[in-house]
């Protein structure tokens, strides 16, 4: 089934503005990434979307956080002490 994913995202947009929710950069970025794919997608899809999507959302987790680095990968083994 074809969607209109212009449609789409801004009644994503009205759905977060009467729900008093910020309509974030990462929160943007993955609604494109699905709603403008033409097929449907799981998670792991989402995630191996285009490179420049996947940049704006780590920005946009950057930006929220204040942290001026991407995020590392951390072992399992390194998350806790002892």
């Amino acid at each position: 089934m074809k969607v209109d994913g212009t449609k789409l995202l801004e009644e994503f947009r009205r759905h977060l503005a009467e729900h008093n929710l910020p309509a974030t950069h990462q929160r943007l970025a993955v609604a494109e990434a699905v709603l403008f794919a033409g097929e449907h997608l799981s998670a792991e899809e989402v995630g191996l979307s285009p490179a420049d999507v996947l940049a704006q959302v780590m920005a946009a987790a950057a930006d929220r956080s204040g942290e001026t680095e991407p995020p590392v990968e951390l072992a399992p083994g390194s998350w806790y002490e002892g």
